[in-house]
């Protein structure tokens, strides 16, 4: 920006460095010529454009604070509907005090690596974890504990080691009774710097607005692979189990299952599969061609062990597809007809593979035990009005 520039020219600069967005995310879509696809693409770039702004203006390595990532105003990398996610920005030799209240949500876990991959062109690993329930706490739930290369001299508390060139770090707050659970509070700050943040420069400015520009290829194109490698694959309608080493993404002790599913509006697909005898949680959910969570505020996409009926005989048994089939465990595609299905187990005693039926809409019944409860209109809509609630509680942005 020049001294002789004008409001209107620096801001057509800003922009110029957006506009390349499209002509980088068409070759990832599955569907390029479905103008609806392509319209979808359109939102993601927005919606991912505004997280990018607060993941690079609103976290300072220096001055960290949690802002939100991977929800459904910011959805991609098929973001779980039981998850509140948080991100900081963190320097190596940064001395951090993280506190709060641990809550009663089922989880509550810290991620630490060198980059998130939104942020680097380079997919930088995140695999030291943190559970807050590891941390002491009183009997009210308030905890706190020092996160620095080394512990603080003099300093009695609990320390956790920050990992070499760490630059990083994702919280997960996983709940399953959104109404009623009550997730972390955290907060984070660095001692070794004054808690005020200097003014930014204008070279400043430019320099994160270059962060915001390719943050939706970044975002996006891992995963839009991920998705092309499995039809490539042929892994339509049936899953595969992965533990997501290859992207960097995912928790210890949590294994997924994934595959591409494939339905037309008279058909559905029946999802079933075991349950581990010990299993700490475990979920599903459906994403769109672009891996975006489909609407799981609204619409029953997502289900967990909380929110899931089993069957006499243990077994869970759900039903994709389009048009409500009465059915306790309805999977919503939200009128999709194509899209992904990923699974969650974690801490559990097993990892087994679902297996997947595709059958007529007209037909469903025969292929489900006799005592599946019928769903009417009147009770999916008083389901989904207290999903509503629910996600609403809990504090996702």
């Amino acid at each position: 920006m020049s001294s002789d520039s004008s409001l209107e020219q620096d801001w057509r600069d800003i922009a110029e460095r957006f506009l390349g967005c499209g002509a980088e995310l068409a070759p990832l879509l599955l569907s390029p010529g479905d103008p609806a696809q392509r319209a979808d693409a359109c939102q993601t770039i927005m919606s991912l454009l505004g997280c990018g702004y607060l993941n690079a203006f609103l976290t300072d390595p220096y001055h960290p604070r949690f802002t939100p990532i991977f929800n459904e105003g910011s959805n991609g990398a098929a973001p779980n509907g039981d998850t509140v996610y948080g991100y900081a920005s963190l320097a190596d030799d940064g001395v951090y005090r993280i506190a709060g209240n641990r809550g009663t949500s089922r989880q509550c876990v810290l991620v630490l690596g060198s980059a998130l991959f939104t942020m680097t062109d380079t997919l930088e690993r995140m695999n030291d974890h943190i559970d807050i329930d590891d941390i002491p706490r009183s009997a009210d739930g308030e905890f706190e504990f020092i996160l620095s290369a080394r512990r603080p001299d003099g300093y009695a508390g609990h320390w956790e080691a920050l990992p070499p060139r760490a630059g990083a770090v994702v919280v997960r707050h996983i709940a399953c009774d959104w109404l009623r659970e009550q997730d972390a509070v955290l907060t984070i700050e660095c001692l070794n710097r004054p808690v005020q943040l200097p003014r930014a420069s204008v070279q400043e400015i430019m320099r994160r607005f270059d962060l915001v520009a390719p943050y939706p290829r970044r975002y996006v194109t891992p995963w839009q692979r991920w998705l092309l490698d499995m039809r490539a694959k042929g892994i339509v309608n049936r899953l595969r189990l992965n533990a997501m080493e290859e992207t960097g993404g995912g928790l210890i002790h949590q294994a997924y299952y994934e595959g591409l599913f494939e339905v037309d509006a008279d058909e559905v697909l029946i999802l079933q599969t075991e349950i581990p005898q010990r299993a700490f949680y475990w979920s599903v959910l459906l994403t769109d061609e672009l891996y975006r969570t489909i609407g799981y505020m609204d619409r029953q996409s997502t289900l967990n062990d909380v929110q899931a009926r089993l069957d006499a005989d243990g077994r869970f048994r759900a039903v994709i597809s389009a048009t409500d089939p009465g059915v306790p465990n309805w999977l919503d595609t939200g009128g999709y007809t194509s899209g992904s299905i990923q699974g969650r187990w974690n801490k559990c005693s097993g990892s087994p593979l679902p297996e997947i039926k595709r059958v007529a809409l007209a037909d469903l019944r025969r292929h489900l035990p006799p005592d599946t409860p019928h769903v009417t209109p009147a009770e999916r809509e008083a389901i989904l009005r207290q999903r509503l609630r629910g996600g609403q509680r809990r504090r996702r942005w």
